[in-house]
């Protein structure tokens, strides 16, 4: 869309940001970012490949069953797993991308075509380690 609905922009650069979050809470790392940052269309593309770049590898390396400690942005301490961290962030990111596909077709646009199973049949994504 030459101009997308500003709440799916925001939408997006909260999906970054969370996902920014929850790698650095693996690694117990300060927060660099506010969960839902004033991040314009461009910066949220150039923050999201590196960060998927990020995940893979935490994923490909990490004892998924390490558990970590943290504290939520209310201040709440946890205890979960590498495991649990990346399904919140698979999971986190579906939903809000579900609610850019709505806004996106509200305001006349046609939404990407998210469909996992069509990236892994055209390649786009692998499914395999």
């Amino acid at each position: 869309m030459p101009k997308p609905p500003e709440r799916a922009v925001q939408l997006m650069a909260h999906i970054a940001a969370a996902q920014r979050l929850w790698l650095e809470r693996t690694r117990s790392q300060p927060q660099t970012a506010p969960v839902w940052p004033q991040w314009s269309l461009l910066e949220t593309a150039r923050e999201l490949p590196a960060l998927g770049g990020e995940w893979t590898r935490l994923i490909a390396t990490e004892d998924l069953s390490r558990r970590f400690d943290y504290v939520n942005t209310k201040g709440q301490s946890f205890q979960n797993t590498v495991g649990d961290a990346a399904l919140h962030v698979v999971f986190h990111g579906i939903y809000h991308r579900g609610q850019i596909a709505a806004l996106v077709r509200q305001y006349g646009g046609e939404p990407a075509y998210t469909d996992f199973i069509q990236a892994v049949r055209s390649e786009a994504v692998s499914s395999s380690g």
